[in-house]
């Protein structure tokens, strides 16, 4: 169990299958009180999305920063806030770039 998560451009990478394990054991070992923060790109911001997609596509294709042999996969708010309530956690939109689609989530569980 963990007061606090970090998952910071990390999620995108995973299949969606993947993607929901990982979140599915992050909000079930949240403590009470905990915080969890979740930065990813929300594919639902779709006129800024194509900038976040060509952020990536520099930074694994051009200059191999980032390392990925699949498919990008980007969430949802939507998502996240459904699979995050069915916990009965609450998610809070921290910081909304305005250049590209990357969103900082807090999800937080009452005490």
């Amino acid at each position: 169990s963990y007061s606090g998560i970090v998952l910071s451009d990390v999620l995108h990478y995973l299949e969606p299958s993947q993607q929901e394990v990982l979140l599915n054991r992050c909000f079930a070992s949240l403590l009470p009180g905990g915080v969890m923060i979740i930065c990813d790109g929300n594919a639902e911001l779709t006129q800024r999305h194509g900038r976040t997609q060509l952020s990536e596509f520099f930074s694994i294709k051009l200059l191999k920063f980032n390392k990925s042999t699949s498919t990008l996969n980007y969430l949802s708010i939507d998502k996240i806030q459904t699979l995050a309530e069915s916990y009965g956690l609450t998610v809070e939109i921290a910081n909304n770039s305005k250049f590209t689609s990357n969103l900082m989530m807090v999800v937080r569980k009452k005490y």
